[in-house]
């Protein structure tokens, strides 16, 4: 089915500071063979999910602040098209919050991508960490994206949220989803510090666990294989030639593929 043409803002910050632990010797093939689909829910398996969105690739478009009243502006990647389809990034812990760049053509063919930084500001830096209070980052998301609409003219989706995590980011993503799994609706957890838990994305309609090729990542790719075991749909991606806190050379690719089989599979 042909999805409705998007309003293209996305917000996205990429990780941290590195894990701990010796980054592992790249594996000869950086890809993993998919789950058959009747193991995540009948969703297609992801080789058949790279799909048009239906919209023409728009191109570099560079990203705009917005500010929101009461907060920090946000910085938000919003192609011309119509829709109201919202993507909300959370970056890595005191991580470049810029990093989202790499990626921002394969977030606009989406929808509207919204970054939204951390609640405290790094010791000496500019950057950004989050806090613990989840109702507080959930309603900061709400304020992000009524300003964002407010500023468009046109408003965005808060009641089906696709959430993009990086690091620290993709922690509070997995507590937002075990608190309002209606809300987000589909999430990419990436270069997250600890296994993905069951518990708390069992209610998502679908996740891709994303990890760098050179950092750790054995435990990620083991979390999206509990989570598919567990009835989950979900996904494992790695990013060529990424450490921590990186998209590397093709993160521009793997992010439009994670996209493209989010919606397939939760559309």
């Amino acid at each position: 089915m042909r999805r409705p043409r998007l309003p293209g803002v996305l917000v996205v910050v990429a990780g941290c500071a590195s894990s701990s632990g010796p980054a592992p010797s790249p594996s000869p093939s950086v890809s993993r063979p998919e789950p058959p689909a009747a193991a995540i829910g009948e969703a297609p398996p992801a080789s058949e999910t790279v799909i048009d969105p239906g919209e023409a690739d728009p191109g570099p478009i560079e990203p705009v602040d917005v500010v929101v009243p009461g907060d920090r502006p946000v910085h938000v990647v919003a192609p011309a098209s119509s829709g109201n389809r919202a993507l909300v990034y959370l970056p890595g812990r005191c991580g470049d919050d810029q990093a989202f760049r790499s990626w921002r053509g394969a977030a606009a063919r989406w929808g509207t991508l919204v970054v939204v930084l951390g609640d405290e500001r790094c010791d000496g830096s500019s950057r950004y960490r989050w806090g613990t209070d989840l109702r507080r980052i959930d309603g900061r998301i709400g304020a992000a994206l009524h300003a964002v609409s407010v500023s468009r003219g046109a408003t965005l989706d808060s009641s089906a949220i696709t959430l993009i995590g990086y690091s620290e980011g993709a922690t509070r993503a997995e507590g937002l989803i075990r608190q309002s799994p209606e809300r987000y609706r589909r999430a990419i957890l990436a270069g997250a510090p600890k296994q993905p838990q069951v518990e708390r994305l069992r209610g998502v309609g679908a996740v891709v666990v994303i990890a760098g090729e050179l950092d750790r990542r054995r435990y990620l790719e083991e979390g999206a294989d509990d989570l598919v075991r567990a009835g989950v749909p979900a996904t494992f991606r790695v990013l060529p030639g990424a450490a921590h806190g990186e998209y590397g050379p093709e993160g521009e690719r793997v992010m439009s593929e994670a996209l493209a089989w989010l919606f397939a599979t939760a559309p």
